[in-house]
């Protein structure tokens, strides 16, 4: 079986004090075990998920834009969450919603 997961190298990874630095915030790690970026999560969209259920991704985690990320074949989406939304329940959110793989923060790496 062949897992592909999002990595966040393809939007630029910063360091954690670069990540404190432009969000004037200390770095993100609530329940997850590596920093991530405090207002983006990374959704995966099911074969059989409909316009709908992308639509309705959004309005779940809070998001105030989506984008798609990667090879169309991956049918993923970046959702940039509404100030004030925390990673965790939008993540929390999107497990919940039909049509959706799975979500998770935009992790940062670092080299």
């Amino acid at each position: 079986m062949l897992i592909i997961m999002p990595s966040s190298t393809s939007f630029g990874a910063i360091s954690r004090s670069a990540l404190s630095r432009v969000t004037g915030q200390n770095e993100a790690r609530d329940v997850f075990d590596r920093p991530y970026h405090p207002r983006r999560v990374i959704v995966a969209f099911a074969p059989s998920a409909a316009g709908d259920d992308k639509s309705r991704a959004g309005i779940l985690a809070g998001a105030q834009s989506q984008r798609p990320v990667g090879p169309p074949v991956l049918d993923m989406e970046v959702l940039t969450l509404d100030p004030g939304v925390k990673v965790t329940a939008a993540v929390a959110n999107l497990e919940k919603a039909p049509g959706i793989l799975w979500a998770e923060p935009d992790y940062v790496y670092t080299a």
